[in-house]
């Protein structure tokens, strides 16, 4: 309900107030707020599988590596893609983003299991240690791409 009073409440020449232009509210500014409240409700969600998964309250992508996977993933889409032939375009580069964020998520949450919960901070940080120390290889590398 608040996201929808938000879209109509606009400021014009005489102040804030609600809008009545349904066309532009639809337009412009109901797909961008909700996409961010999607965004955010996504992001929510990531957060409690990460930590119910790990059983470590301070789990999350970041810590844990997986976005630093997914970076990585499209680095190596962007590289790698042009030379089998295949076109590096957006839902390319999202198909090879999404399976680098999976490999490590996947490595992380069988880690999750071998090791207790306060390693597996230690273990996350190291994996995007790495990853960051392979995308810097790939920038220093020369390639113009």
């Amino acid at each position: 309900m608040i996201i929808i009073l938000a879209c109509f409440f606009v400021q014009d020449v005489s102040g804030w107030g609600l809008s009545t232009d349904w066309a532009i509210t639809q337009q412009y500014r109901l797909p961008r707020s909700l996409s961010a409240a999607a965004t955010g409700l996504m992001l929510a969600i990531a957060g409690v599988l990460l930590q119910t998964l790990t059983r470590n309250p301070m789990a999350s992508p970041e810590v844990l590596g997986v976005s630093s996977g997914a970076a990585l993933g499209v680095i190596l889409g962007f590289l790698l893609l042009p030379s089998l032939g295949l076109s590096a375009g957006a839902g390319t580069l999202l198909i090879s983003g999404l399976s680098g964020a999976m490999a490590v998520l996947l490595l992380v949450i069988w880690l999750a299991r071998k090791v207790s919960s306060g390693y597996l901070l230690l273990v996350g940080i190291g994996i995007a240690a790495m990853m960051d120390g392979v995308m810097h290889m790939v920038k220093l590398s020369g390639d113009p791409r």
